[in-house]
């Protein structure tokens, strides 16, 4: 339900509900309510809240090593997950 580019990253992330596979039954898109990257460890490195009816975000990965992390974007009700890769 969402597209997460550039991936990999060495600094920003865009963050986007999709078009195509995006829309709840009410023909609404997905909102991020709040995203948040875990290490492999399960540790949470970075967490933000955004205000409601967000469907694309900028986070900014510049500060984790090198790495893959799992996104975990929460749309209000539910939790999904993408693995993301950032860079030096």
């Amino acid at each position: 339900a969402y597209t997460v580019s550039p991936n990999p990253s060495s600094d920003n992330i865009s963050i986007e509900s999709n078009d195509d596979t995006g829309l709840k039954a009410n023909g609404k898109k997905f909102e991020i309510q709040e995203i948040e990257i875990i290490d492999k460890m399960g540790i949470s490195k970075q967490r933000q809240k955004f205000t409601k009816g967000m469907t694309r975000v900028n986070i900014s990965v510049s500060s984790l090593p090198t790495d893959v992390y799992t996104l975990r974007i929460f749309d209000g009700q539910n939790w999904h997950s993408s693995k993301i890769v950032a860079q030096r």
